[in-house]
């Protein structure tokens, strides 16, 4: 009987131990700084380029280029806010206002650009083996961006939706820093010019807090 129990509270044990496992594996990912948690908004800015495709216009796929800076903050509990978009410059750019300068081979002169439906919120997600931060907005709408590309005649081109860019850490770098990626695996917009998923966006940025300190997500 006794060697019944004894074989109950390893199993029990054994139970407990993968249930703790499991719970560390799945938890959710933070931003971490200096390796601690973030516990409240710290500003941060993202620098790359962006690869902005409407597959489906009437003349075909189109695709713009465009370099910037994107700021913003992270939070607590692996949130985020991007609040502004920059030029190369540092200008902000404003719907309305200042466009921010691309190219692309497929239009004559130079493509702009403007975001839309500023601020975006955005959220830490564990999907898989990988992180993803997944972008969306509390209220304006979707978030996403107004393009005017000359083919012959002006056309202009909303492409707006939910969509996220894979999340790694740079750790080489110095400080240490994360890069997100906009792959294959990132949700399409729906565009004016095209159809609900034809807008599509690839590229990469490098994400940095603006006080110096190492940046990097927990979970990876």
């Amino acid at each position: 009987m006794r060697k019944i129990q004894i074989i109950g509270l390893a199993l029990v044990a054994a139970f407990a131990v993968s249930a703790i496992a499991a719970a560390s594996a799945f938890a959710a990912p933070e931003w971490l700084i200096n390796g601690a948690a973030v516990t409240a908004s710290t500003s941060v800015e993202t620098k790359g380029s962006l690869n902005l495709t409407d597959t489906e216009t009437a003349l075909g796929s189109v695709t713009v280029k465009c370099e910037g800076t994107l700021d913003g903050s992270v939070g607590p509990t692996g949130t985020d806010e991007i609040t502004e978009v920059l030029n190369t410059a540092g200008v902000a750019i404003k719907l309305g206002g200042t466009a921010l300068l691309c190219t692309s081979s497929q239009c004559s002169g130079t493509p702009e650009v403007w975001p839309e439906n500023l601020p975006w919120k955005t959220q830490l997600e564990l999907v898989g083996t990988v992180i993803r931060d997944h972008i969306f907005t509390s209220t304006g709408g979707a978030p996403g961006y107004t393009s005017l590309c000359t083919i012959i005649l002006p056309i202009e081109d909303t492409c707006t939706g939910l969509t996220s860019s894979l999340i790694e850490n740079m750790p080489t770098e110095s400080p240490p820093d994360v890069l997100g990626i906009f792959n294959a695996e990132s949700e399409h917009g729906s565009c004016t010019q095209g159809k609900s998923t034809s807008g599509v966006i690839t590229g990469e940025g490098l994400i940095t807090t603006l006080n110096g300190l190492a940046l990097a997500v927990s979970g990876e």
